[in-house]
């Protein structure tokens, strides 16, 4: 059986879910989120080994009948029905149960083990692995000193600059989560207050692209898919706000050149990782740009899109 950990508005979970029902394979989603009010989570050594077991809607599940974990985004409860003085401690010990269960599972049974999905997150290792490999990689710098930028625009002949998050482009406010996503910098955005001069921001030369591409890689399956952003002056440097502004983009499938392919198939192995997806930029000569990679990204949207089978590659990964 499948474990899906995730969290209750997952729709790629939703999106495999369908798939798995289709081919009547066996799974269980655990939403994190639904731990400690709706879910229970044992984990002991009575029998000399450690063994685990979660409980959903009454029904106990035992370690022995799952063969593999599909981690995706889990979440962590908010605990708002015990006295306020206790609310972090709780959601502290409810997170470290998750993690100690994360623990116990052994780590073949993962795609990705969260281990690995925390320590390759770092953008700046990212990059260091894959131009280690061979891949290219922009200039890079990352700041909040305006004298810094100042002469790594120098030593770039004056280039263009693209600034993005050091971390990720999401910021909680008030009405939700919206995406901060890579915007062209100028150096004046330095002295404003609240950005880079008083929060570290990554800067890299801007690259004349012809498209953006996104490479899906599950084991040593390899999806990757060119996406094309609408040629405006009012066109965002980010794919992804166009999307969200409501712009239909068009994607389509293609074949890597061979050794681009054989790179990217070996980043995510370098970073202990059976799943990732990578943004890359194909510039105007044909030259493939190494920006970043998500070890957890999502991946549904392209299958839809484009009806490559990603689904099934994460399915046989678990060889279910």
């Amino acid at each position: 059986m499948l474990l899906i950990v995730t969290n209750r508005a997952d729709l790629a979970t939703d999106f495999l879910i369908l798939r798995l029902r289709q081919l009547k394979l066996p799974f269980l989603r655990f939403n994190t989120e639904d731990f400690p009010s709706r879910a229970t989570i044992c984990i002991d050594n009575s029998t000399k080994k450690w063994r685990w077991a979660i409980e959903i809607q009454r029904k106990l599940y035992h370690d022995f009948e799952f063969n593999g974990v599909y981690l995706r985004h889990p979440e962590i409860a908010t605990i708002d029905y015990v006295e306020k003085a206790q609310q972090d401690f709780a959601e502290t010990e409810v997170a470290e149960t998750l993690r100690s269960l994360w623990r116990v599972i052994p780590d073949n049974f993962w795609l990705n083990h969260p281990r690995q999905v925390w320590i390759a997150s770092n953008k700046i290792m990212q990059l260091m692995i894959a131009e280690e490999l061979g891949l290219r990689v922009p200039p890079t710098i990352v700041t909040n000193s305006p004298k810094a930028i100042i002469n790594f625009r120098e030593c770039q002949s004056g280039g263009k600059l693209a600034a993005k998050a050091v971390r990720h482009g999401f910021v909680k406010n008030k009405d939700g989560v919206v995406l901060a996503g890579t915007q062209p910098f100028v150096l004046e955005d330095m002295e404003e207050e609240g950005t880079a001069k008083n929060i570290p921001i990554q800067i890299q030369l801007l690259i004349t692209k012809k498209c953006d591409v996104r490479v899906v890689v599950v084991d040593n399956e390899i999806f990757p898919t060119r996406i094309f952003s609408n040629k405006t002056s009012s066109a965002p440097l980010d794919w992804r706000l166009e999307q969200l502004r409501g712009e239909h983009l068009r994607h389509e499938t293609f074949e890597l050149p061979p050794d681009v392919e054989a790179l990217c198939l070996e980043l995510p192995k370098r970073m202990g990782l059976r799943y990732s997806s990578m943004d890359l930029i194909e510039d105007q000569e044909g030259k493939f740009w190494f920006l970043e990679l998500n070890p957890n990204g999502q991946w549904a949207w392209i299958e839809q899109l484009t009806g490559c089978k990603i689904r099934d590659a994460i399915i046989r990964a678990f060889e279910i």
